[in-house]
């Protein structure tokens, strides 16, 4: 976290690759997050690589009841592990169904999923 202790009276936009290459950079920052190894708040990490679907997906499906239908909803929520047995490993959503008795809202609800599959599998801020 950066301090500001004086008013800010002017701000400027700066490209991604002069921050990134550059060597002066904020020593304050930097260091702060080489000691932590933590990501900063609010940064994005977009996922470049194209991740396949392993054969085998860590998920939970709960059960769904709404005044609105006679049956229930099930809604699976599956997630992929991303750098297993490192330091870094985590879990993120991969895919999501939702499935019901009620065929009333089945074309939407297919449409929804596989629009929420794809935005898990693109990676970045899902929250």
């Amino acid at each position: 976290m950066i301090k500001i202790d004086q008013p800010i009276v002017d701000y400027s936009v700066e490209k991604l690759d002069a921050v990134k290459h550059s060597p002066a950079g904020d020593p304050a920052a930097a260091a702060a997050h080489k000691e932590t190894g933590e990501r900063a708040s609010g940064q994005v990490i977009l996922m470049h690589e194209k991740l396949d679907r392993p054969e085998i997906l860590v998920g939970s499906t709960y059960k769904v009841k709404t005044p609105v239908s006679d049956h229930a909803m099930y809604i699976t929520i599956n997630d992929i592990v991303l750098n297993r047995g490192t330091p870094h490993e985590s879990r993120r959503p991969f895919e999501i169904f939702i499935n019901s008795k009620n065929l009333d809202h089945f074309q939407w609800i297919v449409a929804l999923t596989r629009i929420i599959s794809a935005v898990f599998r693109k990676g970045g801020d899902v929250v």
